[in-house]
């Protein structure tokens, strides 16, 4: 992702790339998913190195494979957080026991299969699934900092309901109100009340769940 101020170019088939050298100070980086990011330098015009050859690190990772029924899914989003001690941050009012990394976007393939990268400071994590039509599924795992775990598996259901009524207050009416529900884990549930103050939250995965 270009940020102001930095050039970027992406490497060829032979893993090669070709920088112009700016006139100030600078430093050279690359970065691939998966892999721990490389910064060298700084340099300047006159010591820049006419040819510069970087390995990068493979991240520890988190791998295994989402089912549901039985059946492997595919397009199924992957979450890794860590399970928060004595923090409890806020989002749209809830609050979370887990601090999510969402920007990985890694998704599972036709057999089920995924690896994510694991930040390498956590230990105490949670492994989430998150597929359209299936409730979240959720592995909680203590891993080595700095070390992954293969082999984990994600069982994914339809999930349970919540049925209820709500009271509206007197200067409203029921369908101006909504009502939403957390599990911790960054995704909220939410619906509209139905006219006669009756509503219904589908897809919940096992609790503890808090509503409002």
């Amino acid at each position: 992702r270009p940020i102001p101020g930095q050039d970027w170019t992406r490497t060829n088939a032979d893993g090669q790339a070709e920088l112009d050298v700016p006139s100030m100070e600078f430093s050279i980086g690359a970065s691939l998913r998966g892999h721990e990011s490389h910064r060298s330098g700084p340099y300047t015009y006159d010591s820049a190195p006419g040819r510069l050859e970087i390995e990068l690190q493979r991240e520890p990772a988190v791998s295994g494979r989402v089912v549901a029924y039985g059946q492997p899914v595919r397009g199924a989003s992957i979450e890794i957080g860590q399970r928060i001690e004595g923090f409890v941050p806020l989002e749209a009012g809830f609050p979370h026991r887990t601090f999510n990394n969402q920007n990985h976007g890694i998704i599972t393939d036709g057999e089920g299969r995924f690896s994510c990268p694991v930040d390498s400071e956590w230990s105490d994590i949670s492994v989430f699934a998150h597929g359209a039509g299936f409730a979240t599924a959720e592995v909680e795992l203590t891993v080595e900092p700095g070390a992954g775990v293969a082999g984990v598996l994600l069982e994914m259901t339809h999930g349970g309901s919540v049925t209820g009524t709500v009271v509206a207050p007197p200067d409203a009416t029921p369908e101006d109100l909504f009502v939403a529900a957390s599990r911790g884990d960054h995704r909220p549930i939410w619906t509209r009340v139905a006219a006669d103050g009756t509503y219904r939250l589908e897809g919940m995965a096992p609790g503890p769940w808090r509503d409002e």
